[in-house]
């Protein structure tokens, strides 16, 4: 799950910078025009917001990397008779979490066969497919 997270957000990372480099393109392509017309106060307002925008999943992939560097840092203490009890501690987790996520499937399956018609058949794929991304299935 955590490589998932992490590859959505480099996804995200590279959609929010894109804009910024096909604005920085089109701003010079078309610099006379922009500089007749006086469109540069609202290039600059639009280039600030595209920039914040890719601040802030900037600084959720910087969060997520911090985050995964702590995580292989602490799990350099295999020795340690704390790590294995977490360690233990999360396989117990995961199993409960695959469970659940077993739990919603057979839910939605019996659901969407009783009920027949009255809920939409792409609400019920929707459950299904992010239900099994929960359990790790592809």
């Amino acid at each position: 799950m955590r490589v998932f997270f992490l590859s959505e957000l480099g996804r995200l990372q590279s959609l929010s910078s894109s804009p910024i480099y096909a604005q920085y393109s089109e701003t010079l392509d078309g610099l006379d025009t922009i500089r007749a017309f006086r469109w540069q106060g609202a290039l600059k307002r639009e280039n600030q917001d595209l920039v914040v925008t890719n601040q802030r999943v900037d600084y959720c992939v910087f969060a997520a990397d911090w985050y995964e560097r702590q995580v292989t840092s602490w799990a350099g203490l295999a020795h340690s008779r704390t790590h294995a009890a977490c360690v233990s501690c999360l396989s117990w987790l995961g199993g409960r979490i695959k469970a659940l996520g077993l739990f919603i499937i057979v839910g939605v399956s019996v659901l969407s066969v009783v009920t027949r018609g009255s809920l939409s058949q792409g609400l019920v794929g929707l459950v299904l497919a992010l239900s099994q991304s929960i359990i790790g299935g592809t």
